[in-house]
C-alpha cells in the first residue's frame, strides 16, 4: 500500500484491503471511457460523452462501496476510476484508478471532473456531460421515477451512499428530482453511479445535471460563494 492509500484509510477503512474486480475481461458490457473529442497528444477522449444514445437501458451492474471499494495501484495524482462508480471494473487490485467514493480531502482541478476528463466552458445541450468549468456543478436532475409514497428517503437511501447530501427536493405527482450534493466531486461520482440505475422497483433513473438549482437558497449560497472565489483569487494576486 502506497502513501496516498495509508492517507485516506483513516477515512475510508475499506480501501485497507484490495479493490474488487467487479466484472470479468470476457463477460458482461464494459463502456470505454467517455469524451466526445479524442486527444491525439494524450491518447484519450475528452469533453463529455462519446456516446449519445436518448433510449435509457437498464444498467447490467452496480457498484457497491460495501463489496467493491479497496486499494488499487492508483497514486495521489490519479483520478477516480469511472468503470468503478459504473460497477464494471475488470481490473480491480490492478487499477490505476482509485476505487472509493471521493471524500472531503479530495482536490480535482475546476478543468477536470473527478474522473479526469476535460470540463468545458459550455454545458452539454442534454444536460449530460462532465459540466461546464464555469459552474460548481453539485445539484443533479433525477427524471423517470415512480409515483409510489415513500419516495423521498428511497432517493435518500441510494444517492447518500456517494456523498454527504445538502438537499433533496422531490416534485411530487412529476416524476423529477433534485438532489445536491455538499461537494462537486460527489455530485460528479453520484451521477456517473446512479445513471439507468433502479431505486428498489423496476424504474430506469435519467440522471443529469440540473440546468437550474430549484431552491432560492441554494441559489444565494451560490452567489456568496462565486464572491467569495473572487475575494479569494484577488487576495491570491497581491504581493
Amino acid at each position: 500500500m502506497n502513501s496516498a492509500h495509508k492517507a485516506v484509510v483513516q477515512f475510508c477503512p475499506l480501501i485497507a484491503r484490495p479493490a474488487r474486480k467487479q466484472s470479468s475481461e470476457f463477460g458482461g458490457k464494459v463502456d470505454q471511457p467517455t469524451g466526445s473529442v479524442f486527444n491525439i497528444w494524450y491518447s484519450k477522449w475528452a469533453g463529455g460523452d462519446r456516446f449519445n444514445n436518448n433510449a435509457l437501458e437498464k444498467a447490467e451492474h452496480r457498484c457497491s462501496i460495501n463489496n467493491d471499494c479497496g486499494y488499487t495501484r492508483a497514486t495521489k495524482s490519479s483520478s477516480f476510476c469511472i468503470h468503478f462508480a459504473r460497477g464494471v471494473c475488470a481490473k480491480g487490485p490492478d487499477c490505476n484508478f482509485w476505487h472509493r467514493i471521493p471524500i472531503a480531502m479530495d482536490r480535482v482541478p475546476m478543468a477536470q471532473d473527478v474522473f479526469g476528463r476535460d470540463r468545458h466552458r459550455d454545458e452539454r445541450d442534454d444536460m449530460g456531460g462532465v459540466g461546464s468549468f464555469e459552474k460548481d456543478n453539485r445539484t443533479l436532475y433525477v427524471g423517470q421515477l415512480g409515483l409510489e409514497g415513500g419516495l423521498e428517503d428511497t432517493l435518500y437511501r441510494h444517492f447518500i451512499e456517494w456523498g454527504e447530501i445538502e438537499y433533496l427536493r422531490l416534485l411530487k405527482g412529476k416524476g423529477v428530482a433534485f438532489i445536491r450534493f455538499k461537494s462537486r466531486v460527489s455530485a460528479e461520482f453520484a451521477k456517473e453511479a446512479m445513471h439507468c440505475q433502479s431505486l428498489d422497483n423496476n424504474e430506469i433513473l435519467n440522471v443529469r445535471w440540473a440546468t437550474e438549482d430549484p431552491n432560492p437558497k441554494a441559489a444565494m449560497i451560490n452567489k456568496k460563494k462565486a464572491e467569495e472565489k473572487v475575494v479569494d483569487a484577488l487576495k491570491a494576486s497581491l504581493p
